[in-house]
C-alpha cells in the first residue's frame, strides 16, 4: 500500500505538471499518448493479450475526442459497437462481456481527460482552471493517503474485506474528514490570495459550506471508485492492470480514484456555471 501511495503521488504529480505547464494542441497530444498507454493496458487485461483491432479502434476513439471534440455520447456508441463486433467475429477467442467492459473503462478515462480540458477551458481565469484541476487530483490523493495512514494506526473494522481487505471503516472516515478540512482550507486560502472564487455569488461562509459538501461527496466517490477497480481486479484475478511502473502497477492502478474525482469536479463546475 505504501508503494501504491508513493507511485500514485509520482503519477499524479507528473500529470499535474503536464496540465499546469502545457495547453492547446500540445496538451491534447500528451494526453493522447497517455490514452494510448491506457488502451494497451485495458486491451491486454481484458482481451488476455495483444489485439491490434481493439487497440486501433481505441486509438481512433481517443483521437476524435481529444482533437476533434466529437460528442462523447456518439463516439462511445461507436466504440461499444466496434468492440462488440470485434468480439462477436473473433470465433470465440474474445469474451464479449469482458470486451464490452473494457470499452466502458476506456470511456471512463476519456470522460476524465475531456474533463481536464473542460476545467482548463471553462474557467474565465486560467489560474482557476489549473487550481480546480489540482483540486480534483488532491481530492483523490489526500483521501487515499490519510485513509491509509489513519487506517494503519487506528483501523479495526474492515470496510469491504472481500474486495479490499486492507481498507478499514476508521481509515475511510479519517481520510474523508481530513480531505474536507485540508481542501476546504486550501480553497479558502486560494480565494483570499487570488481574489477569485467560482462561488462568488455566495457569501464567504456559504461558499465554504458548498465547497465542504462538494469535497465530502467527492471523497465518497473516490473511495467507491477505488473499490470498483479493486472489485474488477478481483473478478479478473489479477493484482495490477499493468506494469508500466515495475512493482507498482500500471496507469489504471495509479489513477483509479483520480479518474472519478477529476470528472466529478468538472461536473460540479458545469452544474454551477449552468445555474448562475
Amino acid at each position: 500500500m505504501k508503494k501504491r501511495l508513493i507511485s500514485s503521488a509520482v503519477g499524479l504529480g507528473l500529470l499535474a505538471v503536464v496540465v499546469w505547464k502545457f495547453e492547446g494542441l500540445l496538451l491534447n497530444a500528451i494526453l493522447f499518448i497517455v490514452c494510448l498507454a491506457v488502451s494497451y493496458e485495458v486491451v491486454m487485461t481484458f482481451a488476455g493479450g495483444m489485439n491490434l483491432p481493439l487497440i486501433f479502434v481505441a486509438s481512433i476513439f481517443y483521437a476524435v475526442n481529444l482533437f476533434f471534440e466529437v460528442d462523447l455520447i456518439y463516439s462511445s456508441a461507436v466504440l461499444i459497437f466496434s468492440f462488440g463486433a470485434i468480439a462477436t467475429f473473433s470465433k470465440g477467442k474474445l469474451k464479449i462481456v469482458r470486451i464490452l467492459a473494457s470499452a466502458l473503462i476506456l470511456i471512463l478515462f476519456s470522460t476524465c481527460f475531456n474533463s481536464i480540458l473542460f476545467i482548463r477551458a471553462d474557467s474565465a481565469n486560467p489560474a482557476d482552471g489549473r487550481f480546480f484541476f489540482l483540486f480534483g487530483l488532491g481530492l483523490a490523493w489526500i483521501n487515499d493517503t490519510f485513509a491509509y495512514l489513519i487506517g494503519r494506526k487506528f483501523g479495526k473494522r474492515k470496510l469491504c474485506p472481500a474486495i479490499s481487505p486492507n481498507k478499514t471503516i476508521e481509515g475511510s472516515v479519517g481520510g474523508l474528514s481530513v480531505s474536507v478540512i485540508i481542501l476546504t482550507a486550501i480553497y479558502f486560502i486560494y480565494t483570499k490570495a487570488s481574489s477569485s472564487s467560482v462561488f462568488s455569488s455566495f457569501n464567504d461562509v456559504l461558499s465554504l459550506i458548498v465547497v465542504a459538501v462538494i469535497i465530502f461527496i467527492g471523497s465518497l466517490i473516490e473511495m467507491t471508485g477505488d473499490l470498483i477497480f479493486s472489485c474488477i481486479k478481483r473478478e479478473l484475478e489479477i493484482k495490477d492492470f499493468g506494469r508500466i511502473m515495475p512493482g507498482h502497477g500500471g496507469i489504471l492502478d495509479r489513477f483509479d480514484g483520480a479518474v472519478f474525482t477529476v470528472s466529478y469536479i468538472a461536473f460540479c463546475l458545469f452544474i454551477f456555471n449552468s445555474l448562475v
